[in-house]
């Protein structure tokens, strides 16, 4: 009698600690979770970022983007809230138009993260998205432009 209670003893441990471990890992996404929406909250709330609302286009007219731009920092964010999701061999790029030159401003996957920290850019006076080849292009693919927004 006394083993049997020992065992139980030991089942409802080795259960309890078992529930314990999937606590403290749900306990560390969700807290991984928190850290992330506070860092994007922090860059979607400075003052000193512009933001710009990228419409869509021929190639997909209800998708739309946000991108925040710090002029003074030139950092540059894009937060991309409906474009279709590319096939395995292609990947979305962000370009700022700078001077009526587009500059390449970094490649984006269609992925959990909704804010994307891009290149820096420097003089923007807009921003388009492009659907180019994985690993992007030297210059932007204009048959392939889904998104585009004036500073």
């Amino acid at each position: 009698m006394l083993k049997n209670k020992l065992n139980s003893a030991e089942e409802q441990l080795t259960e309890l600690s078992l529930e314990k471990e999937k606590y403290v890992r749900d306990f560390e996404t969700q807290s991984a979770s928190y850290k992330t929406m506070a860092e994007e909250m922090a860059v979607v709330m400075q003052p000193e970022n512009k933001k710009i609302m990228l419409k869509g286009l021929d190639a997909a007219p209800q998708a739309m983007a946000a991108v925040y731009w710090n002029q003074n920092t030139k950092d540059v964010y894009i937060n991309v809230s409906s474009l279709p999701s590319p096939s395995a061999d292609q990947q979305y790029q962000l370009w700022a138009i700078v001077d009526g030159k587009p500059i390449d401003a970094g490649l984006f996957d269609m992925n959990s993260t909704s804010l994307h920290k891009m290149k820096t850019i420097e003089g923007a006076q807009a921003f388009a998205v492009t659907l180019e080849k994985k690993g992007g292009s030297p210059t932007p693919t204009m048959t392939a432009m889904y998104l585009m927004g004036n500073v």
